[in-house]
């Protein structure tokens, strides 16, 4: 049985997971490939570029035309990204898509052209859940997208996508959430297809509680009194991951003497000597140990499917505190392992904050168990193998 996993790119969440699920296929025996559009990502077994099988000059000239022309769709507003339901990439000139058993889509955004994939791929596919777009008319994210002044766009790429869909009838649908999985079931492009649940997988490996907290906090200017909480996010000026909700309660955190820790891209326009800012950090283990060395993480998302940030955390042992909506709901249990405010309430997230640290010690010993529970690495893999064993009869 040979599986192909297909993402846009290497980084990022979604890139993440599917890496991980690809290395524990092929540790489980399974002949697993994964394939980027342009990303070669050295010492990874069975990776694929699919710009290899192009014309170097030619396949330039296409990718940065449809970035182009997404930049245009979109207005130039990246957090408000509208995604085209076409692309000029042609999944099946490339051999190993051919030779699959399964293909097995994650993020595809700029890489999936609808028509052509779906028309000519015959075989079963499986997609993964990262956000709404697969199954939405071009959004990936309902918050903040403005439906009305999208409407002529978002009817023509869902004309696109229904006629590409409408006689195509092997696709399996996996969510890592009930709630994306719940949206997605109801849409009209996927109600008629097969859902099923199940979570990402976390490299417990590289996530893990750090020994000897005082030493790293020092090597990382920390002493072992501060009270740190941690804010990681790809794009920190993203308002969907609600750094304005965060912002609105710094001074009050200085105030309790709290030390704030910035990882991600983007500028945090509050300055002082006790916000550390870290910029981006692509390094899983630099970013195991800044959440080992933080008391807690806080997330104050709108919207957002699985983050693995909070997963990360967990598994370090370090307790979360986010609102009560989307995917985020379904990763912290409620004075057990951090603490859930009620979504938008800033005067919550201060006061989960305060418990958090003041229940540090317990809060830690109970994430393991949720990790073991949601992140073992022979359950998920296991039902992916019985969700491909299904469809191929292998």
């Amino acid at each position: 049985m040979k599986i192909l996993h297909i993402t846009t790119n290497a980084g990022g969440g979604a890139g993440r997971a599917a890496l991980r699920l690809h290395q524990s296929l092929l540790k489980k025996g399974i002949e697993s490939h994964i394939l980027f559009l342009k990303d070669k990502v050295e010492g990874i077994q069975n990776a694929h570029c699919y710009a290899d099988h192009e014309n170097k000059l030619f396949f330039k000239f296409k990718d940065s035309f449809h970035r182009l022309q997404s930049k245009i769709a979109s207005g130039f507003d990246k957090y408000q990204a509208f995604s085209l339901a076409k692309t000029p990439f042609d999944l099946l000139k490339v051999p190993i898509v051919r030779e699959a058993d399964v293909i097995h889509l994650h993020w595809v955004t700029k890489f999936l052209d609808y028509k052509s994939f779906f028309k000519k791929i015959g075989k079963p596919v499986v997609w993964t859940l990262h956000d709404m777009l697969p199954f939405s008319a071009g959004y990936h994210y309902l918050f903040g997208f403005d439906l009305a002044k999208f409407e002529h766009k978002l009817n023509a790429n869902l004309t696109i996508k229904k006629a590409a869909l409408k006689d195509f009838d092997q696709l399996s649908i996996v969510a890592p959430t009930q709630w994306l999985l719940n949206l997605s079931a109801k849409s009209e492009l996927f109600s008629k297809y097969p859902h099923r649940v199940i979570r990402n997988l976390l490299d417990r490996a590289v996530f893990y509680p750090r020994p000897d907290l005082a030493a790293l906090r020092a090597k990382f200017g920390f002493s072992t009194n501060d009270k740190i909480l941690l804010y990681v996010a790809e794009d920190i000026n993203d308002k969907r991951k609600g750094i304005d909700l965060f912002l609105a309660l710094t001074d009050r955190l200085l105030a309790k003497k709290y030390k704030i820790l910035l990882i991600g891209s983007g500028d945090f326009e509050k300055k002082d000597p006790n916000i550390v800012t870290m910029g981006k950090i692509s390094a899983d283990e630099t970013l195991a140990a800044m959440y080992s060395i933080s008391d807690v993480f806080v997330i104050t998302s709108r919207e957002d499917n699985y983050p693995n940030t909070v997963l990360e955390s967990l598994a370090c042992a370090t307790p979360v505190v986010g609102f009560d909506n989307s995917g985020i709901a379904e990763m912290i249990q409620h004075q057990k392992t951090g603490y859930l405010a009620s979504a938008f309430n800033t005067e919550e997230i201060l006061n989960g904050i305060d418990y958090c640290i003041s229940h540090r010690r317990e809060l830690s010993e109970n994430t393991k168990a949720f990790i073991d529970a949601n992140c073992d690495e022979t359950i998920i893999c296991s039902q992916f193998i019985e969700l491909y064993q299904e469809l191929t009869n292998k």
